[in-house]
């Protein structure tokens, strides 16, 4: 079986407030049963879009977070819920205050969704000795230990998502009935919540196989735990949560304390010491590959177009408002380097020669992977034209798609262009691997803590890696790949120089984490936790190609005109509030800096 597959059996029955006792029965009276409990568990993480193009199937959707940014948008037909968010239209509630909506913000439901999926943690953990060892099915004392990692590991996850969205929380390490007075527990601080995940991962670490059988391919592994334990105490070393400014642990932020880099460090040294994971030549088959060596941690789903439909622009990927859904700002793209002469070079760099007039050429060759542009060309012999009309045209001049042209730059990123979605099934079905983990989050992960702990270019774990080498492991994977979307370009991405000083290697680092795992559900965090400016996060830059003529039934030319969107964003927003039902039914949890009844007015 593919472990992430639905369950609909069993679905919900482990996430009840009160699980009657003949329930718990039926669950854990057959291993069969437990393992679609345990397959429940995993069904509750936070996930992709699957079969369904607005992702109601899952309880989060991910992958698209930045769309809630200054790094992203989505097409008006989509809006509904980001565009008040970017605004600042909604409070503690998470509604929101705008009168034409209905839906609560997405961020105030992972508080409730994640504690309901560590119950069902728990109360498989809780129960699992119930099960009979069962020799037909293979199941065993070795596999209890295993399936036992298993929820430990799914459990940590849960912690860290609450962690990265609210700082520290109430830990839970039982399940509790209404009545037990924990329930209405104090917060724990954010450096207990840290070093309960880093507890959890370890232990399902200890239990896990580094490998799983093709048919269990969707389980935890010994490197997703290791994996998940680094993100805890890369978070914990960066800014938001070790400032100097306020050394002290509390539930908004942990102990100053620069070890914690080393820590970091560490622990990613830990998962590259495997020699399980290597980094995928080909950049574009990187999330269109059932299981490939890049993969540590993935949701599998079933193959599918619906994705390629959605996120392709209009009329290539769907014959309406709903495809091109999520899109690039020019405020992301800014980070993809200029190739010139072989030297990589920032787009506000006069000795790149960047012309914002002819902005689409000679950039890092991630970005011919990632957007789908005005003049870009696809498999398929599918050319994109995408523009706004200008002087002297009309309706007559527009390329199809003019309502979802938002930003001009759709993100393709996780798009299998071999496919023809506009035929439906027909165009054909394929593999989408939406990843939570993968080795070049580790490395750079690596490279980042390296870097504050030691410097650049020194091996200060002895494992023979410097910072500089880890970033240049993934540049020098990256080329162009000989595809249409790539045009005729060849060139590789050049490598870091070594000798950069610490501060210039902390912003190449960012910029190249930023180019490498945006739209995957980290980049919007990773601005967060290194505290990036507030005025940073206030203003969306859109790079608009406009469509003129000079004279009625002139020739036509293309012009880039740079527009300006203010987005909000204050200081209180770089973890989000617990929601104000939350405080009313527990008085006892302390709310979050900036936010109504906080002991602090800003992080």
């Amino acid at each position: 079986m593919i472990l992430l597959a639905s369950c609909e059996k069993y679905s919900g029955l482990l996430e009840k407030e009160e699980t009657g006792e003949m329930d718990l029965e039926k669950v854990f009276s057959d291993i069969r049963n437990a393992e679609q409990a345990l397959s429940n568990c995993y069904n509750s993480l936070p996930a992709y879009i699957t079969t369904d193009q607005n992702g109601s199937g899952k309880l989060k959707q991910t992958g698209l977070a930045e769309t809630w940014s200054v790094y992203g948008s989505t097409s008006v037909a989509a809006a509904n819920l980001q565009f008040p968010f970017n605004r600042g239209e909604w409070s503690e509630s998470y509604g929101y205050t705008s009168s034409n909506q209905d839906r609560p913000i997405r961020f105030g439901d992972f508080y409730r969704f994640d504690y309901a999926a560590i119950r069902a943690c728990m109360l498989f953990i809780e129960n699992i000795d119930k099960v009979p060892f069962d020799a037909e099915y293979g199941y065993g004392p070795n596999e209890k230990n295993q399936k036992i990692g298993e929820a430990k590991f799914l459990a940590a996850f849960l912690y860290m998502d609450l962690l990265k969205n609210y700082g520290g929380v109430t830990i839970v390490d039982r399940v509790l009935a209404t009545a037990d007075p924990e329930v209405k527990g104090k917060r724990n601080t954010y450096d207990e919540c840290v070093a309960y995940i880093v507890k959890l991962c370890d232990e399902a670490a200890a239990a896990l196989p580094l490998t799983w059988s093709l048919n269990q391919t969707g389980r935890a592994t010994r490197g997703a735990a290791l994996t998940l334990k680094t993100q805890a105490l890369l978070f914990a070393a960066s800014p938001l949560a070790n400032n100097p400014q306020k050394p002290d642990d509390s539930p908004f932020r942990g102990k100053y304390d620069l070890n914690k880099w080393k820590l970091a460090a560490q622990a990613a040294a830990a998962v590259i010491q495997l020699n399980q994971y290597s980094l995928l030549d080909d950049i574009t088959q990187i999330f269109t590959t059932f299981t490939n060596s890049e993969v540590i941690f993935s949701f599998i789903g079933e193959k599918q177009y619906q994705w390629d439909r959605t996120n392709l622009p209009p009329y290539v990927g769907w014959n309406n408002a709903n495809a091109g859904r999520n899109q690039m700002t020019y405020n992301l793209m800014k980070y993809y380097k200029i190739i010139k002469d072989g030297k990589a070079y920032n787009q506000d760099d006069p000795a790149g020669g960047f012309d914002l007039q002819n902005p689409y050429v000679n950039l890092d060759p991630r970005f011919y992977r990632d957007v789908a542009y005005n003049g870009s060309n696809l498999r398929q012999n599918r050319t994109i034209k995408v523009y706004a009309l200008g002087a002297n045209t009309s309706l007559s001049d527009a390329a199809k798609n003019l309502a979802q042209n938002n930003t001009y730059l759709y993100v393709i990123k996780q798009c299998n262009l071999t496919i023809n979605p506009l035929k439906s099934a027909a165009g054909g079905l394929a593999d989408h691997n939406f990843i939570f983990f993968r080795y070049a989050d580790v490395l750079l992960m690596y490279a980042e803590a390296m870097n504050e702990a030691f410097g650049p270019d020194v091996d200060g774990l002895g494992i023979g890696l410097t910072a500089t080498a880890a970033v240049n492991m993934i540049r020098s994977r990256t080329k162009c790949m000989p595809y249409p979307e790539f045009g005729s370009y060849t060139y590789s991405m050049p490598l870091l120089e070594i000798g950069l000083l610490k501060d210039n290697m902390r912003k190449e680092i960012q910029q190249e984490r930023i180019v490498e795992m945006n739209f995957e559900d980290h980049v919007f965090y990773d601005i967060r936790r290194w505290k990036f400016p507030v005025e940073s996060q206030q203003t969306a830059d859109l790079l608009k190609p406009v469509l003129s003529r000079e004279v009625a039934g002139g020739p036509t030319k293309i012009t880039f005109v740079l527009e300006k969107q203010t987005r909000a964003f204050k200081s209180s927003w770089y973890i989000f509030p617990i929601p104000d039902a939350e405080i009313r039914i527990n008085p006892n949890l302390i709310q979050n800096p900036g936010w109504a009844g906080s002991p602090e007015t800003e992080n």
